[in-house]
């Protein structure tokens, strides 16, 4: 089923036609997911292996909350934000509720 409504998103400097929040297929938000992991992680200096990785420095910390913040904004459910961050969801609502 093609999504009805589609937005435009800036990743990385490049305007990308997204479906809409709540729209397309699990694979098209997926996506979504991965671009915005990639577009926070180079904000923050670090790799996307480093915001997978099991390690709670306080950066990658900070780089993860700073991921599920967004993407919650954007309209995604906490256990997408879990599977993108190989993260249970209950961690993903202790981020944003705990966020500074």
């Amino acid at each position: 089923m093609a999504p009805k409504n589609w937005t435009t998103v800036k990743i990385l400097g490049v305007s990308v036609r997204v479906p809409a929040t709540g729209e397309g297929t699990t694979a098209d938000r997926q996506a979504v997911l991965r671009s915005l992991l990639a577009t926070v992680c180079i904000d923050s200096g670090l790799t996307i292996r480093e915001a997978l990785r099991h390690d709670n420095r306080p950066a990658l910390v900070e780089l993860r909350r700073r991921f599920a913040v967004e993407a919650r904004r954007r309209g995604f459910s906490f256990p997408e934000i879990g599977r993108a961050l190989l993260r249970h969801h209950a961690t993903i609502i202790s981020l944003v509720k705990n966020k500074p």
